[in-house]
């Protein structure tokens, strides 16, 4: 008895005492659980700025659109913000397109204004003497823009010339970041963005111009591999396009070939339904074994599920082109080189490319923006997104701001007012004494939540503003209230349950990878798979794991037998620990079927000396 765990049967107890009654005490039916009052979908909304009412029948015709990714070149549906003004001012339909160009007319002339404000406040006047010196040398006057500016005597001989070096790369960088905003579009960024970087916070400035410091493991690549033409003529053309893009647009600048020290390759994988997207491999030339980069962290649908309530609404935004947002580290540049000689024809012919190089045997070019396929791409655009989100947030704490919430309540098991409709931890709004509003971010993908779709436009707002105002892009062909698929994931909020599921489409691929692989085997059980397409399987079924839990220890053993080539493997296909593995080793050896000099070079390959000795 002495062994009995007794504080187990104590907590039994306790747990079952505060349900069940004994003797003659009086039976109290627990409270019954209720959930959350919702408001109805039809209901209007008054804009208090406007003191209108906003009726919600804009967002009716909005149906879900199963397919989550769409081509780059999709065309903008006008109709969700037009409906909206269309609905406060039947009048106004025809002035729509004259007020957006004043309004982007005012925005360049306030953006123009404070990068002046940014370099008077860091080199005086002695920036003015700078472009007054340029300005005559090079277009013969004084430019205009510069009025108002007071006249520096001085000139430009007397500035030393270390500020002078400074001034010149700082209006180089500020340069380019005008001359993608002011060749924008009211909806797009023609000439792709460029973090204005006098607009984050101090400590982050310099980030945002130059980039974060890279990890660098000594002895970068040299790899001079050439590229090889896409076999497939669509293919080709659509790649073509993909480059061109990005060289109209900054992100690749051509390169001479002495200053290009590495080289990637490049391949297009399909993208929607007719569209591609342009991988470049870093770990075939060996970059990405040089340069190291951390784990991090990305929500799922149980994160989601915590910021949810019932008939909570959503509205999706994508940021466009979301690693090309952010620079590369100059470090970084000589060895991010690519070879356009396949398309170096095209390139002259549509005056991408100078005619001067037709005579040159290559075209080379560097990234000069974190690009898709670097190792630390992804962490470096996701830490400055969330760098930038803490700008977005604004002060949660005034009730204007539609993510204000006031505590923080933890609704746990035990608690004398635990809700199970509730989730365990959430943020609490108590002037609408509902769940607060809420911003998910899934790499480029962000979602707004809500109590209300005007509320979760609201967030949306306030959300893609700011980031733009960064100069981070907003994607609004992109935008999305029809609750569409998010991190793979369908959430629907009815007034009486929250569902998570994926789409049709999505189970239905599933079911077919699952279908095919049984009935290859039940037609022939020797067959063989192509391991390509074992990895495709697998990680289709690892994104449906995401959503339904219940088919990660099955998908176990079909990692297990698709990794079972690997080193230290078992017979099952598990991974041998560190004894494990040695025993094995020397039971081969005592067995004669290796010789003792495999087993020295076994040995000396899987592990370091000094790690070993520590863990014997």
């Amino acid at each position: 008895m002495n062994n009995f765990p007794m504080l187990l049967v104590h907590i039994l107890d306790f747990l079952l005492h505060q349900c069940l009654s004994t003797g003659d005490e009086t039976i109290n039916p627990r409270k019954r659980i209720r959930l959350p009052v919702v408001i109805s979908d039809d209901a209007p909304v008054l804009i208090p700025s406007l003191n209108r009412i906003l009726p919600n029948t804009w967002a009716k015709s909005q149906t879900m659109d199963q397919q989550a990714a769409k081509n780059d070149d999709a065309e903008i549906d006008f109709s969700k913000w037009d409906l909206r003004i269309v609905s406060l001012w039947p009048r106004a339909t025809f002035l729509i397109p004259s007020l957006r160009t004043l309004m982007l007319r005012w925005q360049f002339r306030r953006l123009y204004r404070e990068y002046i404000k940014y370099l008077h406040s860091r080199f005086g006047l002695a920036y003015a003497a700078y472009l007054e010196y340029v300005s005559k040398k090079y277009v013969g006057l004084f430019h205009k823009r510069l009025r108002g500016v007071t006249y520096v005597s001085s000139g430009i001989s007397e500035i030393r010339k270390a500020q002078l070096r400074n001034i010149r790369t700082e209006i180089s960088y500020g340069r380019q970041c005008l001359s993608s905003y002011l060749n924008s579009s009211f909806f797009a960024w023609e000439r792709g963005s460029t973090l204005l970087y006098w607009r984050w916070s101090s400590e982050m400035q310099k980030i945002a111009k130059l980039g974060f410091n890279p990890c660098i493991i000594p002895n970068l690549p040299n790899s001079q591999k050439r590229a090889n033409k896409p076999k497939s003529e669509i293919f080709n053309n659509k790649i073509l396009s993909k480059v061109s893009k990005a060289l109209n647009r900054q992100y690749m600048k051509i390169t001479p070939k002495e200053n290009v020290k590495n080289l990637i390759d490049y391949f297009g994988v399909a993208k929607g339904e007719s569209d591609i997207r342009v991988v470049f491999n870093g770990t075939s030339c060996g970059l990405n074994d040089q340069v190291w980069a951390p784990n991090f962290w990305l929500p799922t649908a149980k994160s989601m599920i915590r910021s949810t309530s019932y008939n909570y609404k959503f509205v999706d935004i994508d940021l466009g082109e979301m690693f090309l947002n952010f620079p590369l580290n100059k470090q970084l540049v000589p060895y991010s080189g690519v070879d356009l000689t396949p398309f170096k024809d095209k390139l002259i012919e549509n005056r991408i490319v100078s005619a001067s190089y037709k005579t040159s045997n290559s075209l080379y070019a560097t990234w000069q923006r974190d690009w898709m396929g670097f190792k630390p791409s992804p962490e470096w655009a996701c830490r400055f997104y969330y760098f930038a989100e803490e700008f977005v947030r604004g002060n949660e704490e005034e009730s204007s701001n539609p993510l204000y919430w006031k505590n923080i309540v933890l609704n746990l098991m035990g608690n004398e007012n635990f809700n199970p409709a509730l989730p365990t931890v959430y943020k609490w709004d108590d002037i609408a004494q509902k769940i607060a509003g809420e911003i998910k971010a899934y790499v480029d993908d962000l979602r707004m939540i809500g109590r209300t779709l005007e509320h979760a436009w609201s967030i949306a707002r306030i959300v893609a503003a700011r980031l733009q105002y960064l100069g981070i892009q907003d994607a609004p062909r992109k935008r999305r209230v029809d609750n569409g698929p998010w991190a793979g994931t369908v959430f629907n909020a009815s007034p009486t349950q929250i569902q998570t599921t994926v789409t049709a489409l999505k189970w239905k691929k599933g079911k077919d990878y699952i279908n095919f692989i049984c009935n290859e085997i039940k037609d022939n059980p020797d067959c063989t798979f192509e391991f390509k397409q074992l990895e495709r399987i697998r990680g289709f079924l690892c994104h449906l794991g995401m959503t339904f839990k219940i088919i990660f220890p099955y998908l176990k053993g079909f990692h297990l037998t698709l990794c079972s080539h690997l080193p230290r493997r078992n017979e099952e296909g598990w991974k041998r620990s560190d004894l494990e593995f040695i025993g094995f080793l020397e039971e081969r050896l005592q067995s004669g079927r290796i010789s003792s000099e495999e087993f020295e070079l076994e040995m000396s390959r899987s592990f370091d000396p000094k790690k070993t000795t520590k863990k014997n």
